[in-house]
């Protein structure tokens, strides 16, 4: 897996264990944040047990309140822009790890990172007595619900179909390469 990550974007929560290993085992060039005024005590743990230099990372805050999906988003394109624009990877090299925030930001990174269909990972740990159990740590990946349904694409090829736009439906509907064939009825 290191091969394909240059560039990491991670959210942060209250445990910093899942991340550095996430860091040493991939060893990304750049790194990306994104935490709440909270979890920035997080990532100062992360940084005294994996340092990064200023150049090779960045952080970016949301307040700490599910009402702020939006602004995680935000931040999220933010920080994607910073590495395919400023820092010139292509998006194969880029991963996400959705995982570590709290469910609200979790929730933002997987579907922003679905939808453009950036890698995504997670850790997967066993916790003993409240703690991540080091040794059971393991990153999986996760895949992506857009290109395994194809619901985006079925929208947008019903809406080029139903506006008479005939050539645009057609080219967005043989995009369209289910993995499942019993989810071929979402476009029924």
């Amino acid at each position: 897996m290191n091969a394909i990550c240059e560039g990491l974007i991670i959210s942060v929560g209250k445990t910093w264990e899942p991340i550095v290993y996430t860091l040493r085992e991939l060893q990304p060039n750049f790194s990306a944040f994104l935490c709440t005024p909270d979890s920035c005590q997080t990532l100062d743990q992360v940084l005294s047990q994996y340092p990064l230099p200023p150049s090779r990372h960045q952080v970016l805050q949301v307040p700490d309140d599910p009402g702020a999906i939006g602004q995680m988003v935000n931040r999220f394109y933010s920080a994607y822009r910073w590495l395919r624009q400023e820092k010139g990877l292509d998006s194969s090299r880029i991963l996400v790890d959705p995982t570590p925030g709290r469910k609200w930001m979790s929730a933002a990174l997987t579907m922003m990172a679905s939808y453009l269909g950036a890698n995504m990972a997670y850790v997967d740990v066993i916790y003993k007595d409240g703690k991540p159990d080091p040794a059971t740590m393991k990153i999986v990946n996760l895949g992506n619900a857009y290109d395994q349904t194809g619901f985006l694409e079925i929208e947008r090829g019903t809406q080029f179909f139903n506006a008479g736009a005939w050539e645009n439906a057609r080219e967005t509907f043989s995009r369209i390469q289910s993995h499942d064939s019993c989810l071929n009825d979402l476009a029924s």
